[in-house]
């Protein structure tokens, strides 16, 4: 049986601004926590770390895979070196570990991930960390959580089939131009004839059986939790995943609600289809089956 992977160790480095931004930096924590993030913050430590909190930074700084740096316009002056001497001694003491361990690593900012709070602006992160990527919370929680358990963006298709666009067309001239016909006919053709009236053509397939056919596509490219992590990350994620039946129900039954809730809002479309072709590329040719019948209806 193979060994579970280690978890990842995340430090949360922070200033106490105030209560208020002090209860924000523990949700931050405890809901890292919630998805499996191994995360150390000084409010886990109480009274405090038996060894100091010098050491204990230090330790935690080294442990952890990455460092979330909660930056704010206190943290920015504390950590660049431009607080009072007597203000701040913590987040003083962090920064120049976070300087160091940047120097030793070459620069390399993998490490250092900042973010800010609500319209917290971006002259708050450090100079140091200018440059590196960075969330803004809450809106930016599913890309931290991401970052942090380094899923990436999924890889482009593998040798996809080569599609032959047709020939394009030759320009047309308004009819006055067929300078031959002036010639042999005696004069330019009829320049206002009436187009054929071309009859719309009917979908060969009805709404139900394209909904059974994205039915039995579902089922068969996601389990339960990673469908409903789908949905979770993807447009009105929320407000759909709240309206999903709970975990007692089988696949089937979610994925059923799920295309009822799709339909109803409207989201059974092209964006829906592209999201799926991205998250399963190797499934690509059996959802533009079933996209191609989306299409046909929409006609």
């Amino acid at each position: 049986m193979p060994e579970p992977a280690p978890a990842v160790r995340i430090f949360i480095s922070y200033t106490h601004d105030s209560d208020e931004h002090a209860a924000k930096v523990r949700r931050l924590a405890d809901s890292l926590r919630t998805v499996g993030l191994l995360t150390v913050l000084d409010q886990y430590e109480s009274p405090g770390p038996s060894a100091g909190w010098p050491f204990w930074m230090e330790r935690e700084l080294q442990a952890a895979n990455y460092v979330v740096c909660v930056c704010s316009a206190t943290y920015r002056r504390r950590v660049d070196g431009l607080e009072a001497p007597d203000k701040g001694k913590g987040a003083a003491w962090e920064g120049n570990l976070i300087r160091n361990l940047l120097h030793d690593a070459k620069s390399d900012t993998r490490k250092f991930v900042p973010v800010l709070f609500d319209a917290e602006p971006d002259d708050s992160v450090p100079l140091m960390m200018k440059q590196f990527h960075r969330h803004k919370l809450p809106k930016g929680f599913p890309d931290l959580c991401r970052h942090l358990a380094g899923q990436t963006s999924p890889p482009p298709p593998v040798n996809p089939e080569l599609r032959v666009v047709p020939p394009k067309p030759a320009p047309t001239l308004d009819p006055a131009w067929n300078l031959a016909g002036m010639v042999e006919g005696g004069g330019p053709v009829a320049t206002n004839a009436a187009a054929p009236t071309v009859a719309p053509t009917k979908p060969t397939v009805t709404r139900e059986q394209a909904k059974a056919e994205l039915h039995d596509l579902l089922v068969s490219l996601m389990s339960a939790d990673e469908l409903r992590r789908f949905v979770a990350y993807g447009p009105h994620g929320a407000r759909l995943s709240s309206s999903l039946p709970g975990s007692s129900v089988s696949l089937g039954v979610l994925t059923t609600e799920l295309i009822a809730l799709l339909e109803r809002d409207g989201l059974l479309g092209p964006d829906l289809f592209e999201r799926l072709r991205q998250d399963r590329p190797y499934r690509a040719k059996d959802i533009d089956s079933v996209a191609r019948l989306w299409s046909e209806l929409q006609r």
